[in-house]
């Protein structure tokens, strides 16, 4: 729709119109413009009025230009000026893309409509089949490779650590891979597998007691708290053994993952972190993106040594230095210590102490109090602070009560007080009359007005505040991300058919108070009768 001049010397690209001057197009521009990219990394789009009889103002076109274009080429500029940093990576680089696609589909049918049939898991068999399937796949072609490279013998062995539902432990083992899957909750589906598949339930604290010097490599796929300590466990197990790791969840060696790397975000800050991490505890890593639903798919491969077998003694210290510079609580911990102790007047305990409290000797040979302790228990961080054996029910359901009644009201004053919307009705009466529903605001903007305190309690639940608004149907209504406050009148209509034909016959005991007749300020436009809630606490009705 447009011819183009370029000038390489002042970095600019000129656009002449096709269209005849005078006809307008909604968006391709009637008129000549110049795109330049500064040596000062400015650009700049200039139209050339010269060219033109007429005004351009008015032209959509013009819109188009500045609304649509300049700030576009600025987000491509300021990509490819990261991309030295961040570099886009392409899928499935590092295998054969015929070969992986070849296997892949014979584990898609081998395996998949037989899983997705015997599925006893509440999370979606679809996603969590075939993307363990795609993994699989993955790993063998990648193994294969390393087969014919390394001239191996036998097949590579593997210990999966956070295997979660166990379903790559078990496609693995079928295909003649030797290997066992760690998790520190058994899944109902691990009795489905049979016997060859080997799955352990036990805690995982890194330490000595949990090294595996007689495996290749050692699997981290989306293995949370564990994924920091994946290559580390790796690099001590063994000289010889590899690691896979599928980042997900966003955790230090301590806890969570602070962001530190700027003009990133908060993932990809995440995957540089634990590619430095790999390098330093002492491998090589390559990067590689999988063909997986999943919107976390890079994996990082460490096979190959950056140091040779005799510096071994000297790599590991570096790993003790990097963990304790990463763990976050280690300072705070030797404070609370010191306090406890009182073993120095002056509230500073010497190091010495504080390494035979914690079951450390002093290495004489080093003074440095940074470096010189060395774990005689063999725990690698007394901080590390696995997931809980028993899954927490987090849907906003078990926090205190007042927390909850107070973020209530506070949320509904502000839907409230944003927008004057009314409901009109006839009461049991026959007088009319008018419901305040106020207005509505999106979830991003109503999560803003909340204090600091609601926010770091809601952050801990699945689906935050949305799952807290949802719990509450009877008082908000959610729909495409905005929420507002729920219409009385509308009471029961949500209902499935399915459950009202559970409750048709049976008597509808109200055992909730109403939250309209207590707290809104034109009450609750439904009598005592009318409404599914109690209007007076001793009404209130209990179940049995």
């Amino acid at each position: 729709m447009c011819d183009t001049t370029s000038d390489k010397s002042n970095r600019q690209v000129i656009f002449h119109p096709v269209l005849k001057i005078g006809a307008v197009h909604k968006v391709v521009p009637n008129f000549t413009y110049r795109i330049t990219h500064t040596e000062q990394e400015r650009i700049s789009v200039d139209i050339l009025l010269e060219d033109i009889n007429s005004d351009v103002e008015g032209n959509p076109a013009v819109s188009w230009l500045q609304v649509n274009v300049l700030p576009k080429l600025v987000k491509w500029a300021t990509n490819k000026q990261n991309s030295s940093s961040n570099p886009v990576i392409p899928s499935l680089s590092l295998v054969p893309v015929e070969a992986y696609n070849k296997v892949y589909q014979q584990l898609k049918i081998r395996y998949g409509k037989k899983l997705i049939k015997l599925w006893p898991e509440t999370t979606d068999p679809l996603k969590f089949i075939y993307e363990d399937i795609a993994i699989a796949s993955y790993l063998m072609v990648l193994w294969e490779q390393e087969y014919v490279e390394l001239g191996l013998q036998k097949k590579q062995s593997f210990v999966d650590l956070g295997c979660g539902n166990g379903l790559l432990v078990y496609i693995l083992t079928q295909e003649g891979y030797p290997g066992v899957g760690v998790d520190l909750r058994n899944r109902g589906i691990w009795d489905i597998y049979g016997p060859e598949t080997q799955l352990k339930e036990m805690t995982i604290t890194p330490s000595d007691k949990y090294l595996f010097p007689e495996y290749d490599w050692l699997i981290g796929n989306h293995s949370d708290e564990l994924t920091p300590w994946i290559p580390v466990i790796a690099a001590r197990s063994s000289f010889h053994m590899r690691a896979f790791l599928i980042p997900c969840c966003a955790f230090t060696f301590d806890g969570k993952y602070q962001k530190s790397h700027s003009g990133t975000s908060q993932y990809q800050s995440y995957l540089n972190f634990i590619n430095e991490l790999c390098q330093v505890v002492g491998f090589h890593v390559k990067k590689d993106k999988l063909r997986i639903p999943s919107t976390k798919r890079i994996c990082l491969i460490c096979t190959s040594r950056n140091y040779k077998v005799s510096e071994e003694a000297v790599v590991d210290k570096r790993r003790s230095e990097y963990i304790k510079k990463y763990s976050r609580l280690l300072h705070v911990r030797n404070l609370s210590l010191v306090k406890t102790m009182g073993e120095e007047k002056n509230s500073i305990m010497s190091h010495k102490s504080f390494c035979e409290h914690n079951e450390y000797t002093v290495n004489t040979e080093d003074r440095n109090p940074e470096v010189c302790c060395k774990s005689t228990s063999a725990v690698w961080l007394h901080d590390f602070q696995p997931r809980e054996k028993a899954e927490q029910v987090r849907n906003c359901t078990h926090l205190d009560k007042h927390f909850l009644d107070e973020t209530v009201s506070v949320i509904a004053q502000t839907l409230l007080n944003c927008g004057e919307d009314y409901l009109s009705y006839v009461g049991s009466d026959g007088k009319e009359g008018k419901w305040k529903l106020g207005g509505k605001m999106e979830l991003s903007v109503l999560v803003k007005t909340l204090s600091n305190n609601t926010l770091k309690q809601l952050k801990n639940q699945c689906g935050g505040l949305q799952t807290l608004l949802r719990n509450n149907q009877h008082i908000f209504s959610v729909k495409k991300g905005t929420a507002g406050l729920a219409s009385p009148f509308d009471q029961g209509k949500s209902d499935s058919s399915q459950s009202s034909k559970k409750r048709k016959g049976k008597i509808s005991v109200k055992t909730r108070p109403c939250w309209f007749y207590r707290n809104h300020p034109n009450s609750c436009p439904l009598d005592d009768v009318k409404c599914k809630f109690v209007h007076v606490d001793e009404n209130i009705k209990t179940c049995n």
